[in-house]
Parts: structure tokens; sequence; C-alpha cells
């Protein structure tokens, strides 16, 4: 509520260090600029962890374990040096394609509903489910990266906010639905790749294949996402004098 209230106010590129930078001493807005953009390289380096160990474990495996990770990267990079507009398209292309493929994996695994083993695998301990809740927190820094990218979005007053909502629900839906899923494969052991095991459970091979292309579109859109995200606070810092021009 809070970004969307800021975007209709400033609806520029920075989003959190311009927001800052507007309200609060300048020394003060040059750490929340490197703060976020901390938080986005911290971010495109989970993602692109995860696509190695997707890649490695069902795809390929590299001699170097990070070798698909760091490619695509240096990839993601050059697209955002390229411009905007074109990694707005391919962040669009990757993003649909995802979402239907996580939509079939949903629709594979109905016929595995088992509601009482999942509520037997419910725990008590509050500070497992704690930390099981901070790993996932940041899956939801998306609305963000939004507000990011304002200054680069037609008539963001209105279509920031609609877009961190509706994004902020598909994602909620669509993250409860999967993890149940994978909780209706039965498996024993819960990985990086539990995801694409369950897959190969529901699908079969060819569809198990498939399904893993959605899980790696996935950290691709979100690694670029991050990507397109920090170098817009990066620029606004240099355009408000805390970063070389």
């Amino acid at each position: 509520m809070t970004y969307c209230e800021f975007v209709s106010i400033y609806p520029k590129t920075g989003e959190g260090y311009l927001y800052a930078r507007k309200t609060f001493p300048a020394p003060l807005a040059y750490f929340v600029g490197w703060a976020l953009f901390l938080g986005y390289t911290s971010s495109c380096a989970f993602y692109i962890a995860s696509l190695s160990s997707y890649f490695n474990e069902f795809i390929w495996h590299a001699p170097i374990e990070t070798l698909f990770g760091i490619i695509m990267l240096i990839g993601l990079c050059l697209l955002n040096i390229k411009g905007t507009e074109e990694s707005g398209k391919f962040q669009i292309v990757v993003t649909a394609a995802k979402v239907l493929l996580l939509i079939w994996f949903v629709f594979g695994g109905m016929k595995y509903v088992d509601l009482q083993g999942v509520a037997d695998r419910f725990s008590t301990d509050v500070v497992q489910i704690g930390s099981t809740a901070a790993m996932v927190f940041i899956t939801f820094f998306g609305f963000s990266a939004i507000a990011a990218s304002a200054g680069e979005v037609k008539d963001p007053v209105k279509n920031i906010p609609r877009a961190i909502f509706i994004s902020m629900g598909v994602v909620t839906v669509l993250y409860t639905v999967v993890v149940l899923v994978v909780l209706f494969a039965g498996l024993t052991e819960y990985t990086e790749a539990s995801m694409g095991e369950a897959a190969k459970k529901f699908l079969g091979p060819i569809g198990g294949y498939v399904i893993i292309a959605g899980a790696i579109f996935s950290m691709i859109s979100a690694s670029n996402a991050s990507i397109m995200a920090g170098s817009r606070v990066v620029l606004s810092m240099s355009q408000l004098g805390h970063l070389p021009k």
C-alpha cells in the first residue's frame, strides 16, 4: 500500500531510494539506495544458484556446477544493457510461459490430492516455520521491483499499483497450490529438485522435463527482474548525485 501511494506521488525510476531521498536527509537515502541494490543483487544470486542446481540435476552435469548460471547471468546483463524495452518484452514471454507450465503442473497433481497427508506434515515448531517463512519471503520482493521501473512504464500512477496487487495475488495463489501439489507427491526428501521429481510422477518423463523448463523459466525471469530493478535504483542514485553520472 505504501509503495502504491509513493508511486502516485513520485512516478519515477528508483522506488525506495527515491522515496527516501524525497523524505529524509540525503545521507540516509544513500544507505537506503545501497541496501536496495545489495538486496536485488542477493535476490539475483539466489535465483541464479537455484537455476544452476536445476540445470545440473535434470539437464546436464556441467564440469563447473555454476557454469549455466554464470552464462545466463552474463546473457541477462547484456540484454538489460541493450535496453529496458527488450528486457521487458523478454520478461513478458518468459513469465507467461512459466505461469502456463505451473498451471499444467498443478492440474497434473490434482489426482493425487491427499489433504490428510498434508495435514500430518504440519509442524508445531514455531522456529522451523519462521525460518521457512524467512526463506520464501524473498519471493515476494517483486512488488518492489515493479515500483523500481516506474520511469519505464506508461501511466505509472495507474498501472504500477494494479501490477503490484495483481502480481502479489497471483504469486500467493501459485506459491500455495504448487507447494501443496509437491506435498501430494509424497516425496521422502525435499530439496531444490523436489518439484522436478513431483513433475515426473504427475506427468511422466516428458511432462517432467517440461515442468523443469518451467522452473528454469521462473528463475530466469526472477533474475532478470532483479537485474532490471537493481539497475533502476543505481540509475536514480546517479541522477540525484549519489553515484557518478
